[in-house]
């Protein structure tokens, strides 16, 4: 679709002994202007090339950005399988995953920005990136993609910019019933539901998240941020309740950040767009104007 656009994959080690976080880097070579990179975090039990996250990097490349999605190194579904994939083909690694690894994952993207590490495995991007990055990172994120990005946003001066699309305001979503069934089994269960697997969830999500509440929960860190914040929502969105992102925008604007919120009409937690994403989805007046409310915000 954007034919000028230029991809390379690229893998860094993540920390840990068994998994590598890695992203889709995408330059054009039609732009000589200096211009931001942007990092796109995908949410839960999605990954790099799940729908719009793509697309995405295509068009802001299109547009001159610097895009890296990225695809959270336990997300169950590893860069090597078929772009267009539904499967979850490596549930213990979902099984294990925490937030604290998946800042950990974003964190390593944006040092490998900051340091410029990409020439071994991304020399077109390496070069795009030595002549043609201005020093900023945008972050565009999706659900819980956008725990990670509050926290990057606090870590690096080099972020300046936040656009997050039905985020979540807590990390903590579960019942005490729940936290008790799942401490006792060691697991809880989930399905995904684009391909009917039942998935499980170790109990070191919650160790995590309680042990660390203070840096990881949306409602603590947005509140730190001096960055441009950008809300999105769909008015019906049944995944993440719009009165859950009116909750973290509310904080934010009580903390005096620099927050603006949008509602989508008429849409819900992928604002039109399934897996793989179409041309006819691209064209949905949700997602388009979502699109537009996007580049507004990276532009202004």
């Amino acid at each position: 679709m954007f034919s000028s656009v230029q991809t390379e994959f690229v893998c860094f080690p993540s920390g840990t002994p068994y998994s590598d976080v890695s992203a889709d880097a995408r330059c054009s070579l039609n732009h000589t202007a200096s211009v931001p990179v942007l990092l796109i975090l995908h949410g839960f039990k999605a990954f790099a090339r799940w729908g719009f996250f793509p697309y995405f990097g295509e068009y802001f490349a299109d547009k001159g950005f610097l895009t890296l999605t990225v695809n959270f190194s336990l997300n169950g579904t590893p860069h090597r399988i078929n772009a267009d994939s539904e499967e979850c083909s490596e549930p213990e690694n979902f099984a294990r995953n925490t937030i604290s690894q998946e800042v950990r994952d974003a964190e390593t993207m944006v040092r490998a920005v900051v340091e410029g590490k990409f020439d071994a495995q991304a020399p077109i991007f390496a070069e795009q990136l030595r002549t043609r990055w201005n020093g900023d990172i945008f972050l565009l994120a999706h659900s819980r993609g956008g725990a990670s990005a509050w926290v990057l946003g606090e870590r690096f001066k080099e972020v300046k910019k936040i656009a997050a699309l039905g985020t979540i305001a807590r990390l903590d979503r579960f019942t005490d019933r729940a936290k008790q069934e799942w401490r006792k089994n060691g697991f809880f269960a989930v399905q995904n539901a684009r391909t009917g697997q039942e998935l499980r969830i170790d109990a070191g999500y919650l160790d995590d998240i309680a042990e660390n509440a203070s840096r990881l929960e949306p409602l603590q860190t947005i509140k730190r941020l001096r960055q441009a914040l950008l809300l999105v929502h769909g008015d019906q969105d049944l995944t993440v309740p719009i009165a859950e992102a009116e909750t973290l925008y509310a904080a934010a604007q009580k903390a005096k950040c620099n927050v603006h919120w949008e509602t989508i009409p008429q849409t819900a937690h992928t604002f039109g767009i399934s897996h793989p994403m179409t041309a006819e989805q691209a064209a949905k007046p949700a997602f388009v104007q979502t699109l537009s409310l996007l580049e507004k915000f990276f532009y202004e």
